[in-house]
């Protein structure tokens, strides 16, 4: 990436920053089952190009303008390869034949344009209030384009999204002495559609996700309200934050049908079809209380716990994704050259009745079964106790010692199907120079 800064001065632009940037991105993925020769490959290569331009301007005392512009292009190539291993006792000896496998996006390229406008306002309303809002207009443009109709075939070889959005933000902060601070805020929100959202063509369980060209953005209008109360010269703060977001049209994996036809020819296999649609209305909502201290001047705390809940409005199903509650209690000392703490993490049970069954995304069938009601009993809750020490030897060499999951704990977060790491030790040395 590469940067230049202005300092014009004017009163249309006192200063600016005008950054340009390039990526080059590599993903690939292999798949192979037990004991089986036949191995499958994805190779996926994204160039990202950006430029980023912020301006400010003083427009009188306690009052800012920021203005700017963003682009962003993403260029996506997939390709795949199938292979048998050539296999001599308990040696791979190399490939004895390749075989054609479905490629994880379109195969025949694929483009993807964001450029956006904005501008920002920022008042100093008083002493004690604060006034910040915000506009920014988005337009999106994707281009896929399908080649290969060896696995399946769809009625379309190409598709075309174009999408545009205002949104806008009001912040509003309050203070009314030292030790309160008062935050408030309301957002709307737009998300286009991406490659992933309507381009992936994947099945899972002898279904088949397939792209619906017809897919509209999703929108989010939301509200939030923080409070912050300061004790004892600031060394003391407790902090609630709570938050409820509307979602409109939002995007959800539903069952699907072609031209009338729910049933899709997937690699030589009939397959039911599932793809990524537009529902009506969602909400999520969510609250997290923190606390944090200074107990002397050697010894802090923390604690955090975080609530979140999110239904469909129109099917009263829960949303997918849909953590269950969270916290972590700490403490830490410092003194010297010593650095050493305790973090106590936990997570409460999500049950069966609040995942989402429809859409597959929250691995219900990672969790345990009970034999009994023939159901999923859901994440169980668990806990986690970690510590950790850095000894600073000299100036600029550490030594760091890690002891993650203390007892042992057998745990998988939630929506994973890998079971967390056990009790875990970690010694590292750290210099700079």
């Amino acid at each position: 990436s590469t940067q230049l800064l202005l300092n014009p001065g004017t009163p249309v632009m006192e200063n600016g920053t005008i950054t340009l940037a390039f990526q080059d991105i590599d993903e690939s993925s292999t798949e192979r089952k037990f004991s089986d020769l036949n191995r499958s490959s994805e190779f996926t290569n994204v160039k990202v190009y950006s430029l980023n331009a912020d301006f400010n301007t003083a427009v009188r005392e306690n009052r800012i303008f920021s203005y700017g512009l963003e682009f962003n292009y993403n260029d996506v190539k997939s390709e795949s390869v199938g292979e048998t291993l050539l296999v001599e006792g308990n040696e791979v000896l190399g490939v004895a034949a390749n075989y054609p496998v479905p490629t994880r996006y379109p195969d025949g390229g694929n483009d993807y344009l964001s450029a956006s406008l904005y501008g920002n306002y920022r008042q100093d309303l008083s002493s004690k209030a604060v006034l910040n809002t915000g506009i920014r207009l988005t337009n999106t443009n994707m281009n896929l384009k399908w080649v290969d109709t060896t696995f399946f075939k769809l009625p379309y070889d190409e598709a075309h999204l174009r999408n545009n959005a205002i949104t806008l933000t009001i912040g509003y902060v309050l203070k009314p002495n030292e030790d309160w601070q008062i935050n408030s805020v309301f957002s709307s929100g737009f998300r286009s559609p991406n490659i992933d959202d309507v381009g992936k063509v994947r099945d899972k369980r002898g279904v088949v996700s397939v792209p619906n060209i017809n897919l509209k953005p999703e929108y989010a209008y939301n509200l939030e309200f923080g409070i912050n109360k300061y004790f004892d010269e600031k060394n003391y703060l407790l902090s609630a934050v709570a938050y409820y977001t509307l979602l409109e049209d939002y995007i959800y994996r539903a069952p699907f049908e072609i031209n009338g036809e729910d049933t899709i020819i997937y690699n030589g296999e009939e397959m039911t079809m599932t793809a990524n649609v537009n529902m009506d209305q969602a909400y999520v909502m969510g609250s997290t209380i923190m606390a944090r201290g200074n107990f002397t001047n050697t010894l802090n705390g923390y604690a955090s716990l975080t609530f979140t809940k999110g239904k469909s409005y129109d099917t009263d199903v829960p949303l997918s994704s849909i953590p269950p509650t969270f916290g972590n209690v700490g403490f830490g000392y410092n003194k010297n050259r010593l650095a050493t703490g305790l973090n106590f993490k936990f997570n409460a049970k999500k049950s069966f009745e609040d995942y989402n069954l429809e859409e597959g995304i929250d691995n219900i069938e990672e969790t345990p079964f009970i034999e009994e009601t023939q159901k999923y009993y859901g994440t169980p809750s668990w806990t986690s106790l970690d510590f950790f020490a850095r000894y600073r030897i000299l100036k600029e060499v550490n030594l760091q010692f890690g002891l993650d999951n203390i007892f042992d704990q057998h745990y998988k977060e939630f929506a994973s199907s890998i079971s967390a790491p056990g009790r875990n030790y970690a010694l590292t040395v750290t210099a700079n120079f």
